[in-house]
């Protein structure tokens, strides 16, 4: 009997790629069985929809598996196949078999192109080469005449930021410009959070106010990095500033920071301030704990001695 080709193939996919973001890998090989008990033939393209579904949750005896079965559908294995092996590997810190697939890659594939140049730079940047991947960068522009894309100048600025190449770093940034690449919220990130790390708050800021310049809107996790930064400095008016910027923002109270908040102005023994980010963490719906309740309290006897309760009752 012949197996069946049918325009619901593209319906399967759909569901494969639906069944990724918000089901489990379970959903997607029910899909799969569905397929086999219909006889419906699967593709190279759904099996690679298959293969980063599997890469996402670190499946890698499935990957390979996966991989094996696309060799045996394709003489011309998509590059986009060994991206995924190769990220999926440098995703979890596996170089050595991240190395692997990219050597595979190259040894499968007679022509280069850019995904190939990328997923070898994820590697290095994992690896903490910003110098070499800089070198692989300009390998695929120049020595070979690819497109620069954004993946691959994103990658430069995020490795030479994790080893606090600052020149470097912000030359790569500027570049953008040059190679007429989007200024996006990660490349942003990637520079704030170095420089909030490294206590550079001016710098940090300079490009925050970058950001609005270009409407570039920060996510949670810019603004997490610019609160650590004013915490670490135990600059007082600029966590206030970040907490004023989340409502602008639209991103809302981040319970974490809200925390952080909590914790900075207890351990100063500023209890007032304290309840005030109390208070604020009580009106976003947020789950109050034993600590924060002890807080309210502390700021109850300061504001009015006579209302100071009992220790038994406080840490009731």
């Amino acid at each position: 009997m012949t197996r069946e080709h049918t325009p619901q193939l593209d319906t399967y996919k759909a569901m494969v790629d639906g069944f990724d973001e918000v089901g489990t890998i379970g959903d997607v090989y029910a899909v799969l069985d569905e397929m086999d008990r219909r006889r419906i033939d699967m593709d190279v393209e759904l099996m690679q929809l298959v293969l980063r579904a599997q890469a996402r949750r670190y499946l890698f005896d499935s990957m390979q598996s996966t991989f094996e079965r696309i060799q045996g559908m394709t003489d011309e294995i998509p590059a986009e196949v060994f991206r995924i092996m190769v990220n999926g590997y440098a995703q979890a810190g596996d170089t050595v078999n991240a190395s692997r697939a990219f050597k595979q890659m190259l040894q499968t594939r007679t022509l280069k192109n850019s995904k190939v140049f990328e997923a070898k730079m994820e590697i290095l940047r994992l690896k903490g080469d910003p110098d070499e991947l800089d070198y692989c960068f300009f390998d695929m522009t120049e020595s070979y005449g690819f497109e620069p894309t954004h993946q691959a100048a994103s990658l430069r600025i995020e490795a030479f930021a994790e080893a606090g190449s600052y020149g470097p770093m912000e030359e790569a940034f500027s570049e953008l410009e040059t190679l007429l690449l989007p200024f996006a919220e990660r490349n942003y990130h990637a520079m704030i959070n170095a420089y909030a790390k490294a206590g550079m708050m001016n710098r940090a800021m300079e490009h925050y106010e970058g950001m609005k310049e270009r409407k570039v809107v920060p996510t949670d996790e810019t603004m997490k990095a610019l609160f650590n930064g004013f915490a670490k400095a135990e600059n007082i008016g600029g966590m206030e500033r970040v907490m004023r910027d989340l409502s602008m923002y639209r991103i809302g109270p981040i319970e974490s920071i809200l925390d952080d908040l909590i914790e900075f102005y207890a351990v100063r023994s500023m209890p007032v301030q304290c309840s005030i980010a109390v208070r604020r963490k009580f009106q976003a719906d947020m789950y109050l704990n034993h600590s924060n309740w002890n807080v309210l309290w502390e700021a109850a006897g300061v504001l009015s001695p006579q209302l100071r309760p009992p220790s038994e009752l406080k840490d009731a």
